[in-house]
């Protein structure tokens, strides 16, 4: 995994904690995705069957909040996780 990945994957559980802290806590789209970062922090590798974008769609949907500085964050972590991976 590279630097940036870990970086965006770092900042991604930071936001989560700071705003999210119950939610993180309870089931749901917050606490899945929290889990499956965390999950690609450990592994350096995004699981076959998780889509980062759909995470970010049901995050979305679950805040009512359509501008979220994680959505981006998560786009960015998926171009780099697949960067890193043709790289291999």
């Amino acid at each position: 995994m590279s630097m940036k990945s870990i970086e965006i994957a770092n900042k991604i559980l930071e936001i989560m904690n700071e705003q999210y802290p119950s939610e993180i806590q309870e089931k749901g789209a917050i606490n899945t995705l929290y889990i499956i970062i965390r999950s690609i922090k450990e592994t350096e590798t995004i699981p076959s069957n998780v889509h980062l974008k759909d995470h970010a769609r049901m995050l979305m949907d679950a805040t009512a909040n359509y501008n979220l500085e994680i959505i981006y964050l998560l786009q960015d972590l998926d171009k780099e996780l697949k960067k890193n991976e043709r790289q291999r």
